[in-house]
């Protein structure tokens, strides 16, 4: 059994709704997805009918975390990185943060964005004493 995984619900031009699953928990997600931006815009605890798609009536442009675009607070470290996700090549868009959020540590995250998926693979690195890394695959529905 996945311990997360991703279902791509609905699309359209500009936005991606996810079904997050993590564990027992779901979770809604939608991203702003452009040419110039993705950027996570709606995020909450799965509700009964969100499989059927929340993008028709959508116009949520509350800020969750932008990882590119004006006032990202990513860096884009790779374009049309080529990776193997559940047995698929795949070409991704590969974002760096480095942050202090861990007292006494530094902490970095990866994180690598598929066009039809979403967030594919998350690497994060805890450098310090006790330190560690986590890698984390997204199980693809």
């Amino acid at each position: 059994m996945a311990i997360l995984s991703e279902e791509v619900i609905a699309e359209n031009k500009e936005y991606l709704q996810l079904i997050v699953t993590l564990g027992g928990s779901k979770t809604t997600e939608v991203y702003r997805w452009t040419p110039n931006e993705i950027t996570l815009v709606y995020q909450d605890h799965y509700q009964e009918g969100d499989e059927k798609g929340i993008l028709e009536n959508f116009s949520g442009t509350d800020f969750v975390e932008r990882y590119v675009g004006e006032d990202a607070n990513w860096e884009v470290i790779g374009e049309d990185v080529s990776v193997e996700i559940d047995g698929k090549d795949m070409k991704v868009l590969q974002v760096y943060q480095e942050s202090d959020e861990v007292v006494g540590h530094t902490t970095k995250k990866t994180r690598y964005f598929a066009k039809d998926n979403g967030l594919v693979f998350e690497r994060i690195e805890v450098v310090g004493d006790q330190g560690y890394i986590s890698e984390i695959t997204i199980d693809l529905q």
